[in-house]
């Protein structure tokens, strides 16, 4: 267990809680660049600061699976609860808290993480059967290799969980993998003892048989796909799973490799499917046409009382809230919502739900809403095409239009900040060849952002960045570009979009008084 405190540690409630643990050890992080891993962090906050706060973030972004707690001397504001999310900070902890509850509260949390690691380290025996990549590509290549002195056959299913990401934000990253432990168990029921079952990447597995034809393990495809879906339909975490059949016995192991990895990145398409020995197991819900696939997935969502999110874009301002479906008839649903969401939604007449057992986010329009009640009645249901939030850094638009110049070694192109954020930022500029070939680039991006706690007022600023995106129209071109990490902008920006995030906030406050 560490202290963390800046400069002076004064902190005697800390002291007190630490005189309940066997060992806490006091560092002065102004006196250091990093700090060893430990089970627990006790951060002291006397007064908040935006250097304090990134010198914390440095020193504890990779301490995620610790149980970190914030002691603060004074009223949190924005940009504390946005490091606590950041660092998932278990509590934050004021004057007010008693200390013995404080206490009681860690040490709680200590035992649970504690016999959490025991469960999750007896889990991972069941699944010991799960070989990795390296394992995978040599017994592949043995069996290749052979291939022209043998008259047997190999063929390959893969497996690949395509909600990995919408379930990470329902669910923590050891109940996702218990889950998956959970289902892999179930497949391994539909293989025999020869058949070797790996994990290719993060979400894909690979199931390499012997003695199958492809016709044969497409059936055998169809068997697990079959028993996925009637074992997910039961279970509280539904991981999606889409299979591919592939027959290698013509393939040398590199052009194998080739398009194992185009299947699990998702760039097979249907002329590959065509042309090579490759075959999409079709989903049973994919023969459905969305309306009765999203009839039924808001169903389901409704009768298992699934907690679903609301999501919309204000000015750039990510509004993300939790809410439940209370009521559904035919065509429509109604759903909660919380004050600031449903000033948004009553504004933009639509919002787009999510859900972990969701293929795809769900586009909606607002019929009726009523913010005193905080009841809302949508329809016309669609799925939405991609993430409905591409971009995972909280941003905001510009009070004002502000231009910016984008430099490369090509020359130079002018245009306006659409959106910005500590770590990306997005340009319209006018289409031009120039703009078209951005795409991977380096650039050196030139723009003033007003800064309050400048002398001037205004800041200038010169940063290096990636041009990650490029979606260009008939008239003008859209970048996103990710800013490089080694740069001295990031309080400026944390300031800009800080202060531009309370004034979005009170002018959605503001509507929503005037509306009452």
């Amino acid at each position: 267990m560490f202290h963390l405190y800046y400069k002076t540690a004064a902190s005697k409630q800390i002291s007190d809680v630490a005189k309940s643990f066997d060992f806490c050890e006091a560092l002065d992080i102004s006196k250091i660049d990093k700090v060893k891993y430990a089970d627990v962090y006790l951060v002291e906050i006397q007064k908040i600061e935006k250097t304090l706060l990134l010198r914390i973030k440095k020193l504890l972004n990779n301490k995620k699976n610790s149980l970190i707690y914030f002691f603060i001397d004074e009223s949190p504001n924005l940009a504390l609860f946005q490091l606590a999310f950041i660092l998932s900070v278990k509590n934050i902890f004021t004057p007010k808290s008693e200390t013995s509850k404080v206490i009681s509260e860690i040490k709680a949390d200590i035992f649970l993480k504690k016999t959490t690691a025991q469960n999750e380290q007896r889990e991972h025996t069941s699944v010991d059967f799960i070989k990795n990549r390296i394992y995978f590509i040599e017994v592949l290549k043995e069996k290749l290799l052979k291939k022209p002195l043998s008259t047997g056959t190999c063929s390959i299913i893969t497996l690949n969980i395509e909600n990995m990401s919408t379930l990470s934000k329902f669910w923590s990253e050891y109940e996702i993998e218990m889950a998956i432990g959970d289902l892999l168990l179930q497949i391994k029921l539909d293989i025999d003892e020869r058949t070797l079952l790996a994990q290719y990447s993060d979400k894909f597995y690979i199931a390499l048989f012997e003695g199958l034809d492809f016709e044969a393990t497409k059936q055998k495809a169809n068997a697990i796909q079959k028993h996925i879906l009637a074992y997910t339909s039961k279970e509280k975490i539904k991981p999606i799973v889409s299979l591919h059949v592939f027959d290698v016995n013509d393939f040398e192991l590199n052009d194998a490799l080739k398009i194992i990895s185009d299947i699990a990145k998702e760039k097979i398409s249907s002329k590959d499917i065509e042309t090579q020995k490759i075959h999409r197991v079709i989903n049973l819900d994919s023969e459905l046409d969305d309306e009765k696939v999203i009839d039924i997935l808001l169903q389901t969502t409704f009768t298992n009382k699934t907690p679903i999110k609301l999501l919309n874009i204000y000015k750039g301002l990510c509004i993300n809230n939790p809410s439940m479906i209370i009521k559904k008839t035919q065509e429509e649903i109604y759903v909660s919502f919380e004050q600031l969401q449903g000033t948004v939604m009553n504004f933009e007449k639509k919002t787009v739900i999510q859900s972990a057992s969701f293929t795809k986010d769900i586009e909606a329009d607002v019929k009726l809403i009523d913010l005193k009640k905080r009841v809302a009645l949508l329809k016309n249901f669609r799925f939405v095409d991609g993430s409905a939030i591409s971009r995972k850094n909280s941003r905001v638009t510009s009070s004002q239009r502000t231009p910016i110049s984008v430099v490369n070694n090509k020359g130079s192109l002018s245009g306006e900040i659409l959106d910005i954020s500590m770590h990306s930022i997005a340009i319209k500029t006018r289409t031009s060849k120039q703009a078209q070939e951005l795409n991977s680039t380096d650039v050196e991006l030139k723009f003033t952002l007003p800064i309050r706690s400048s002398e001037d007022g205004y800041m200038k600023l010169k940063l290096d960045a990636k041009v990650i995106l490029v979606k260009c129209s008939e008239k003008y071109c859209k970048l996103v570009v990710e800013l490089k990490e080694t740069q001295s902008h990031e309080s400026i920006l944390m300031e800009y979009v800080y202060d531009r995030q309370k004034e979005i906030i009170s002018e959605l406050k503001k509507q929503n008084i005037m509306r009452n």
